[in-house]
């Protein structure tokens, strides 16, 4: 639906560069490590777009105490179903969020659930302490509740750190609801799968440090696999096995 802009972005080991983001659709930023992904789009992009809703791996502030359930509104209308069909809360929160599913039929309640069920979490229980979730279950997680938010801009960094490969097709139909909705999705990405799924990709590169920083290649993914100079094009090829790869590869 248009384009975001960055210009001579030049944090880090960028080197002046200029990038365009497309709105509307989910766009995958790929590189090595090192090449620039994150100066790019923590150091460069989002500053720039402040209303930016960032979902990253980094602890959630004010955990102390907290639970999935004190974290997406949960406990508040839990609180109120359990006091009219007499379930003690602790019960509650010893149910996993698939659990739970079954167990109540009040909106509010199923609308937070099913965010949840949506990122992969279906098998946290809610009152499970926020300081025993891994990384990438931490970002899941704040994601989850933010999905009602719509005509936004999301930035998500790896969101499949930690995620079961099965569980990683729920993360891109959620995705997919996002853009669907009409909000602008970019993910930080290497898992080939979410990389398939783009209908943008911006690779940095070649490599890593003084050797990276440098846009390798932006476009579609059927225009990336044909990509000579890019590490994530013969990745891609390698895991599909195309004939093209001897012959971008092997030069």
């Amino acid at each position: 639906t248009g384009w975001l802009e960055v210009r001579d972005a030049r944090v880090h080991n960028l080197r002046g560069l200029d990038v365009d983001i497309p709105t509307g659709v989910l766009t995958v930023v790929t590189g090595v490590a090192g090449s620039g992904k994150s100066s790019l789009i923590h150091g460069a992009f989002v500053p720039a777009h402040p209303t930016a809703i960032v979902v990253d791996q980094a602890p959630i502030r004010g955990s102390t105490g907290g639970s999935p359930a004190t974290f997406t509104g949960l406990m508040e209308p839990l609180q109120a179903a359990c006091a009219t069909d007499g379930r003690a809360i602790g019960q509650a929160l010893e149910l996993t969020v698939a659990q739970a599913l079954g167990a109540f039929d009040q909106p509010e309640i199923v609308r937070r659930l099913e965010a949840l069920e949506s990122v992969g979490l279906a098998y946290l229980t809610l009152g499970q302490p926020l300081g025993s979730l891994s990384g990438g279950e931490r970002q899941r997680l704040k994601l989850a509740a933010e999905l009602h938010r719509t005509g936004d801009l999301y930035v998500l960094d790896e969101p499949t750190t930690g995620l079961h490969p099965s569980d990683t097709q729920h993360l891109l139909a959620m995705l997919g609801r996002l853009v669907d909705a009409g909000n602008t999705v970019v993910v930080i990405e290497h898992d080939l799968d979410v990389v398939r799924a783009a209908d943008w990709v911006i690779d940095l590169g070649p490599d890593g440090g003084s050797r990276g920083g440098r846009l390798v290649f932006a476009g579609t993914v059927a225009d990336l696999v044909k990509a000579k100079d890019s590490h994530t094009a013969a990745e891609l090829r390698r895991a599909e096995g195309s004939p093209a790869l001897a012959e971008a590869d092997d030069e």
